[in-house]
This record gives structure tokens, C-alpha cells and sequence, in this order.
């Protein structure tokens, strides 16, 4: 620059973006305040405005470039801010009048978080040793848990998995058959808020005495019937059994003929071996009958569980539901599917991997069943069954 008479240092502006504003883990708002000159310069500002350059006392970092920036701290929620900036060059040229960088800090939040989402509900399968509990919040939240009903978020000693966000899990162990579980979650969000009331999580573990039928398959048979237990259903082919059954053709089942059973229904099977990716055996629920082999099936296949919804139309088409990840080859391979109302769970060696809610509940009633494919191999023998009303 020629002189102080001619030239001053020219504010850019806030370099594009509003003032950054982060909260101490106290919840206590602190800002940053950036700008951008055109020539390298030093800036100071004040919160009154009409101050000289020369009077004001706070000053940004980067004194001597074009890129300012300050943080400034002792703000209250629920208040605007008013800073006035002036630069100087390096010629000594001032700033004659203010620029204005201005904000809000929001006003304090009051509210502890809305917990919902639950999980897991209703009965789990018989043999669950553990499963996972989980719920969300509509804030970053910490949460935790307690067995005993009105107990304080700040007394509870268990805490979920998520701290800090809005997906808050955590692993129960030591189940039991025919117990109910009582879970009682309180939850905290970044400002302090928690929760003065109990959000329940329950559920429960079947009793072994629920299962109505069973199988080993032994013998040898086709197609399986064993005495008129088993019937082949709709466009599925039949299944054979020779120390397990199994399946020759592309996709073969057999639904549960006798006995009878509720709308509530369960199917579990072990089976021999890691199908990999040419082969699948299934659990099905709620088969509608010896013409149509619709229902839920859940199959193992290529490291994971999946559910779908089997539609027979006088041939079969498959609607993927859910899925997730299972190690297939960890005995005793024990797949399990339960159809409960409109909600259909997965497990997999007493694990519960899905929970699936049908919101047209296709098929409401039916019987249980088994089923298998292959495309290559191996050959998967399903060993045992069980099955029946919830």
C-alpha cells in the first residue's frame, strides 16, 4: 500500500461459513469467530460498536495473515451476540469503521430424551442364553439400566453401548427357559437432562414344554412322511431322509401335517454342515397347505440368516424380508423361526439375529414346516426338528 490516506484492509467476510458453535461436556456454549481480509493484516474486535482500532483490546489469532479466527467463551444459551471487528495492515492502515459478525446460541434444552424402540418384545425361543437389548433415543443420549423399577439415572451402575448417540445397545446374558425379564432404562442427553421415569424393556424365554413335535429323522424314507407327520405342500418338491433329511432337487419341503397347531407358531431344525453358497436348509411357519406352500422361511445360507416371505402362485416366489450375519459352521447349527402375531424372529444357535414385523401380516395362520435347496453342493442333511405352538 502507498499510505495510510489511501488504502485500507478490506473484510472479506466470516471465510464463508457462520460462527462455529461447540458445547463443553458441561453443556457450557463456546464460539468460533473467522474472517478473511484481502491483504495481511491484524484484527481486533469489541462488543461495543464505534470503538477505534487503536481502543480495542481483544485481538483474533493470525495476526499478520489474510485468515483470523478467535474463540470466545462465557456465552449463555438463549442470547444473541454482537461482535465489531477492525483490522489494520502492515502499513500501520485502520479499519474506520465496524464489521458486524453476529449470532444466537439457542436457548437451553430442558427436555431428557425420548426413549423408543425396545428390544427385544414377546417370548424368545427355547435354549436363548443371551440376546441383545436395545433402543434408540431422539437425541445424543448415555443410557442406562436396571433391574429394580424407580431407580435413579444417576444411581444405575449398567450402562448400553452408544453413549453419545442415538443407537444405545447392550448384550444380556445367563437366560433361562421360562423366565420373564424385566429391564428398566433411563437415559441422559449431552445437556444433563435425564430421565425422571422408567422405560421397560420385557420379554421372556419359552419353556422347553412348548415344542408339540419333534424329529430325528432316522430311518431312511422317500419322501418323508413318518407316518403321516410330514406332507409335501404346493409347488415345493418333496424331501427325502437318510440319517437326516434332505433335499435332491433346486428346493424341496415338507409342512407339518400332524398335530395341529396355533397361529403362534415355532420350527427349528439343526443340521450337519456349513451350506456356503450352493445350498441352503430352512425352517418355514405359517405353510397355508398341501396346494400352497406359502409362508415365512428363514434359511442358512453363505454366512448369514435370512427371512423371506414364500409365495406360491403354482410357483414359488421369494420376498427378502431381513437378514444378518451368522457363522454357519459353529455347531450345533440350530436355525429357529418364530411367527408371533405379525412379528417374525430369527435365531441362530439361541441367538436372536432378526426381528422382523410383517405390516401385512400375509399369512396369519399356518403350519410349521422344513425345507432345503442345493445348486451345486453340498449336500445339507437337516438332523433334528422341533416345532409347534407358542
Amino acid at each position: 500500500m502507498a499510505g495510510k490516506s489511501v488504502n485500507k484492509v478490506i473484510l472479506i467476510g466470516n471465510l464463508g461459513k457462520d460462527p462455529e458453535l461447540k458445547y463443553t461436556p458441561n453443556g457450557t456454549p463456546v464460539a468460533k469467530l473467522t474472517l478473511a481480509t484481502n491483504e495481511a493484516a491484524t484484527c481486533r474486535y469489541s462488543t461495543t460498536a464505534g470503538v477505534a482500532y487503536a481502543s480495542m483490546t481483544k485481538a483474533f489469532s493470525g495476526a499478520g495473515t489474510t485468515s483470523q479466527s478467535t474463540s470466545v467463551t462465557g456465552l449463555t444459551n438463549g442470547t444473541t451476540y454482537n461482535y465489531y471487528v477492525r483490522c489494520q495492515d502492515t502499513a500501520g492502515n485502520a479499519n474506520p469503521d465496524d464489521y458486524l459478525i453476529t449470532f444466537s446460541v439457542k436457548a437451553a434444552d430442558t427436555t431428557p430424551p425420548v426413549r423408543s424402540a425396545g428390544s427385544p418384545t414377546g417370548t424368545l425361543a427355547v435354549g436363548t442364553t443371551q440376546t441383545a437389548m436395545s433402543l434408540v433415543t431422539n437425541e445424543a443420549a448415555t443410557c442406562r439400566y436396571s433391574t429394580t423399577a424407580g431407580v435413579a439415572y444417576a444411581s444405575m451402575t449398567a450402562t448400553f453401548a452408544g453413549a453419545g448417540t442415538t443407537a444405545q445397545s447392550t448384550t444380556i446374558t445367563g437366560l433361562t427357559n421360562g423366565a420373564t425379564y424385566n429391564y428398566y432404562v433411563r437415559c441422559q442427553d449431552t445437556y444433563g437432562n435425564a430421565n425422571p421415569d422408567d422405560y421397560l424393556i420385557t420379554f421372556s424365554v419359552a419353556s422347553a414344554g412348548t415344542t408339540t413335535a419333534t424329529s430325528s429323522f432316522t430311518g431312511v424314507e422317500s419322501p418323508l412322511s413318518e407316518n403321516g407327520m410330514w406332507a409335501a405342500t404346493g409347488s415345493w418338491g418333496t424331501l427325502s431322509k437318510n440319517a437326516g433329511a434332505y433335499t435332491t432337487t433346486l428346493t424341496s419341503a415338507a409342512r407339518l401335517a400332524n398335530p395341529v397347531v396355533g397361529p403362534d407358531e415355532f420350527a427349528e431344525i439343526t443340521f450337519d454342515q456349513d451350506p456356503g453358497s450352493a445350498a441352503w436348509p430352512a425352517v418355514m411357519t405359517r405353510i397355508q397347505g398341501a396346494t400352497n406352500g406359502s409362508g415365512y422361511l428363514a434359511i442358512a445360507y453363505n454366512s448369514q440368516v435370512i427371512l423371506y416371505r414364500t409365495d406360491d402362485t403354482g410357483g414359488l416366489n421369494f420376498t427378502w424380508l431381513a437378514a444378518a450375519d451368522a457363522t454357519l459352521g459353529t455347531a450345533p447349527r440350530r436355525l429357529r423361526l418364530e411367527s408371533q402375531g405379525n412379528v417374525h424372529r430369527v435365531y441362530f444357535n439361541g441367538t436372536l439375529l432378526i426381528t422382523y414385523t410383517d405390516t401385512s401380516n400375509a399369512y396369519p395362520t399356518g403350519t410349521p414346516g422344513i425345507a432345503a435347496a442345493i445348486f451345486g453342493g453340498p449336500t445339507v442333511h437337516i438332523l433334528t426338528f422341533s416345532g409347534g405352538s407358542l
